[in-house]
C-alpha cells in the first residue's frame, strides 16, 4: 500500500498540504512510479471514485486523497490516496474508506505523516488498511492502527497448481539453474501425492458450479441473505452494483472469475472470486481467492474443487489466499497446504467511535477477507 517514511534533509521547506484531484493523475503517477509503486492507468485510477457506487452519493464528504505541493513549484512530492467503502455492522450502513499509494519523495518524507494524519482523521467511520507493507507497519502502530484480530495477515496458504512452471519460477527467485526445474516439479508432485498437497473434497452429487465473468442480478438476493446471517459482522456491501464496480478491473483485464453454486430451487447459495495475481519478477502465475461468501456450507467443496480446475485450465501455477486461520476459509486451508511469509501483518483497522473502535476489537465481530479494504481493487 505506502512506502516507508525515512529521514529528510533539515534544509527542506515544509510543503503545503492539500485534498488531491482528478486532474493530478499523471503528476500522482509519476511520482509512484519513482517509489516502486505500481501505479495504474488513469481510466483504472479513477474509477475507484467516478464509477463507485458509493462516491456520488457523498456531496463530496471523502475527499480522493490528500498531497503534499512544493510552494514554488508546485510539483507534487507526496500522495496518498482514498477509496470510500460501504459496509454494514449490527444492522448499521458503515462508511469505511481504504488508503493506496503512500508515496513521498525522499527529500521530504520527514512530512508523510502529515499525509496519513489526513487519512486517519478523515470523515469516516472505519478505516480498513489491508495491503501495509513491511516499511510501513511501523508508521501504523504509531498512529494507533489496529491489527485485525482474527487471522494470521503475515501469511499466506497456496497450492501447487502448475509444478513445471511453479519450479521454474521458484528457482528464478532463487537465482538457480534453472535447468533444473524438471527435477524440482518431479519432487513437488511426489511430495503432495505423498500426503503433502491437500487432499480435494468430494463434489457433492447433483451440484453444478456456474463459472462467469460478470456478476448478475442473483448477486443482489444472495446479498440480502447473507447480511441477515451475518449481521453482527463487519461486512463489505456485496451488491451486484459494488461488485461489478469493486473488480471492475480485473474483469476488463480477462483476469476475473465467478463461481457460484445453486441450490435445488435455482437460488445462489454459495460464490467464490478469483483473480489473477501474477508475480511478474518471477514469471510465477498466480491465482488469489479474492472473495468467498456461503449460505450452505454443505456446497463448499463444489466450490473449492472448482477453482483448482480453473487454475489447471488457464496454466496457473498456484492458487493462493492471503491470511491464515480464517474461520470462514477454513475449508480452503485444508486443501492449501503451503505457506508463505508476507513482508509484514497487512491488515489494519481504525475508528475515532470509541464504541465502535471497542466493538471491532472483539474477533466475531469481523468476516475478513481480501475483498476488504483495497487488497483486490
Amino acid at each position: 500500500m505506502m512506502s516507508s517514511p525515512a529521514a529528510a534533509p533539515s534544509m527542506t521547506s515544509m510543503p503545503l498540504l492539500r485534498e488531491a484531484r482528478l486532474d493530478d493523475y499523471e503528476a500522482i503517477v509519476a511520482l509512484e512510479r519513482a517509489n516502486g509503486l505500481k501505479p495504474r492507468s488513469r481510466e483504472e485510477w479513477s474509477r475507484f471514485w467516478t464509477e463507485n457506487p458509493l462516491y456520488p452519493t457523498m456531496g463530496g464528504a471523502c475527499p480522493i486523497g490528500w498531497v503534499l505541493e512544493e510552494e514554488e513549484t508546485g510539483r507534487i512530492v507526496g500522495t496518498l490516496s482514498n477509496v470510500p467503502l460501504p459496509y454494514t455492522f449490527r444492522g448499521r450502513h458503515i462508511l469505511a474508506a481504504t488508503g493506496r499509494g503512500w508515496a513521498v519523495d525522499p527529500a521530504y518524507r520527514v512530512f508523510a505523516p502529515l499525509l496519513l494524519d489526513e487519512y486517519i482523521h478523515q470523515n469516516a467511520d472505519v478505516l480498513l488498511s489491508t495491503t501495509v507493507n513491511g516499511m510501513a507497519e511501523a508508521s501504523h502502530t504509531i498512529c494507533e492502527q489496529t491489527r485485525v484480530p482474527v487471522g494470521d495477515w503475515t501469511q499466506a496458504a497456496f497450492r501447487i497448481a502448475g509444478y513445471y512452471g511453479f519450479a521454474r519460477a521458484a528457482l528464478k527467485l532463487k537465482k538457480a539453474p534453472r535447468f533444473l526445474s524438471p527435477l524440482v516439479a518431479a519432487a513437488l508432485w511426489i511430495k503432495d501425492r505423498l500426503g503433502k498437497g491437500g487432499a480435494l473434497p468430494a463434489k457433492p452429487p447433483g451440484v453444478t458450479v456456474t463459472r462467469a465473468t460478470t456478476f448478475g442480478p442473483e448477486f443482489d438476493d444472495f446479498w440480502v441473505e447473507l447480511q441477515q446471517l451475518k449481521v453482527g459482522r463487519m461486512l463489505g456491501v456485496r451488491t451486484q452494483a459494488v461488485l461489478a464496480w469493486h473488480f471492475g478491473s480485473k474483469a476488463e483485464s480477462g483476469g476475473l472469475h465467478v463461481l457460484s453454486v445453486s441450490g435445488g430451487d435455482g437460488r445462489m447459495r454459495a460464490y467464490a472470486v478469483l483473480v489473477r495475481s501474477d508475480h511478474q519478477e518471477s514469471g510465477l502465475r498466480r491465482m488469489r481467492v479474492a472473495d468467498f461468501q456461503s449460505l450452505d456450507p454443505a456446497l463448499d467443496s463444489a466450490l473449492i474443487r472448482a477453482a483448482v480446475d480453473v487454475c489447471r485450465q488457464e496454466g496457473v501455477h498456484a492458487l493462493e489466499l492471503v491470511g491464515c486461520g480464517l474461520p470462514e476459509f477454513r475449508a480452503w486451508e485444508t486443501i492449501l497446504p503451503y505457506r508463505r511469509a508476507l513482508p509484514a501483518w497487512c491488515y489494519f483497522f481504525h475508528s475515532t467511535d470509541p464504541a465502535l473502535m471497542a466493538a471491532l476489537h472483539d474477533p466475531e465481530a469481523w468476516a475478513p477477507s481480501s475483498f476488504d479494504g483495497d487488497s483486490s481493487l
